[in-house]
C-alpha cells in the first residue's frame, strides 16, 4: 500500500480559510494541473471522457458544464468519484458552487450573459453534475475497461490512504484507454519529495504498461506546481 498521510489543518485547507483563490473549480484544476491557460486545459480534454478523482463538491464539473454552455461547444463529459459525496456541509457547498470564481477569472468567457441567465445555467449545470458524481470504492469502479480518455486528480486523492492504494491505481489504471493520460497534481503544502519518488519506484514495480513522470510549472503566483503525468501505452 502506498500514500501519503493526509495533513491539511485549519490553516492550510482552502475550505477552512481561503487560503486559495478558488474551490477545487476550474479555476484551480488548471494551476494544479500544470496548464498555463483555459485553453490548454480544454486541449487536453478535448472531446472524450474525463474522470475527475476526489472531485470535493463537483465545483470543477459544475464549472465545466457552464463554460460548455456559454461556448456552445462539445468539450467532454466529466465523471466524477468524490469519497465524501453528499456529506459537505452547507457551508462548504456554498463555497464550492460560489459563481465569484467564474466571474472573476473567466470575465469575458460570460460577459454577455445577465446574473440571472448564469445563475440559470449553473443550477442546471449542477443537476447534470450531481449525476455523474459518486461515492463508489476507487477499488471497485463500475465503467468499462478503457473507459475514460483523460484521468484528473487535484491535491486530493494521492492523500488518502484509504483510496490512494495499489488496488485503487490498478483500478484506475483499468479504466483508462490506452494512450490515454492521467495527471495527478500534487499538493504544495505537504510535499514530501522523499515520498513522491518512493511512490513513483512501487509505481514502476507494478510492471503496468505505462509512462510516469514528476513534472513542475508555474502557477500565475510564481509558485512551484508539481504533478504526475502517467500514460498508458498502447
Amino acid at each position: 500500500m502506498f500514500y501519503q498521510k493526509n495533513t491539511h489543518s485549519k490553516e492550510t485547507d482552502p475550505i477552512d480559510n481561503g487560503i486559495l483563490e478558488t474551490r477545487g473549480s476550474l479555476y484551480r484544476t488548471i494551476q494544479e494541473l500544470g496548464f498555463n491557460n483555459l485553453e490548454d486545459l480544454l486541449n487536453f480534454i478535448e472531446g472524450g471522457n474525463v474522470l475527475n478523482l476526489g472531485s470535493g463538491g463537483g465545483g470543477f464539473g459544475v464549472d465545466f458544464e457552464v463554460l460548455k454552455k456559454i461556448r456552445e461547444q462539445q468539450l467532454g463529459i466529466i465523471y466524477s468519484i468524490n469519497p465524501r459525496h453528499g456529506l459537505h456541509s452547507q457551508e462548504q457547498l456554498d463555497y464550492f458552487f460560489d459563481l465569484s470564481s467564474l466571474k472573476k477569472h473567466y470575465t469575458k468567457e460570460i460577459a454577455h450573459l445577465a446574473d440571472a441567465d448564469l445563475n440559470e445555467i449553473h443550477t442546471e449545470a449542477n443537476e447534470i453534475n450531481i449525476t455523474r458524481t459518486s461515492a463508489e470504492s476507487w477499488e471497485h469502479l463500475s465503467f468499462p475497461d478503457e473507459f475514460f480518455d483523460k484521468i484528473i486528480a487535484t491535491g486530493s486523492y494521492i492523500y488518502y490512504p484509504a483510496t490512494f492504494t495499489e488496488s485503487s491505481f490498478l483500478e484506475i489504471c483499468r479504466v483508462l484507454k490506452k494512450g490515454g493520460e492521467m495527471r495527478i497534481g500534487l499538493d504544495s503544502f505537504n510535499l514530501n519529495m522523499k515520498l513522491i519518488n518512493s511512490i513513483i519506484d512501487r509505481i514502476k514495480e507494478l510492471d503496468l504498461n505505462i509512462q510516469v513522470e514528476l513534472l513542475t510549472s508555474k502557477d500565475i503566483h510564481n509558485l512551484d506546481v508539481y504533478f504526475f503525468k502517467i500514460v498508458k501505452l498502447s
